[in-house]
């Protein structure tokens, strides 16, 4: 079980990591309100270039960035998730067999949800 300090260390490592990350999505993707951590990606502006291998660049560009924008808001959601649990009091308990997540593996990964033997 871990401590109420231990426990406050890792909710700022969580909320930080929050702000982090709804910064770099906020500059490839724009919040909806369908609801906190939902993003929608931005398009840009396609097809006002006079060079087509241009336009052919800016197309990859926005399909890589697509991923990206997939695995911030998917890492987003288990960080908003860790901080209910943390308010809950359920924090560092594995959503699989009910036993304490190893603190090693919560300072690897603070909004993991299962522990090493269930992972």
């Amino acid at each position: 079980m871990l401590d109420p300090q231990t426990i406050s260390q890792f909710k700022v490592r969580l909320e930080t990591e929050r702000t982090r990350i709804r910064e770099e999505l906020k500059t490839i993707a724009k919040e909806v309100p369908r609801g906190a951590g939902d993003f929608d990606q931005t398009y840009p502006e396609f097809g006002n270039d006079v060079d087509p291998d241009e336009g052919a660049d800016e197309v990859e560009e926005f399909t890589n960035i697509l991923p990206l924008e997939k695995r911030l808001e998917e890492r987003l959601a288990l960080i908003e998730k860790a901080l209910k649990k943390i308010e809950q009091g359920t924090y560092g308990t594995c959503e699989r067999c009910a036993n304490p997540i190893e603190q090693s593996r919560l300072e690897a990964i603070p909004e993991a949800t299962a522990c090493l033997k269930c992972k």
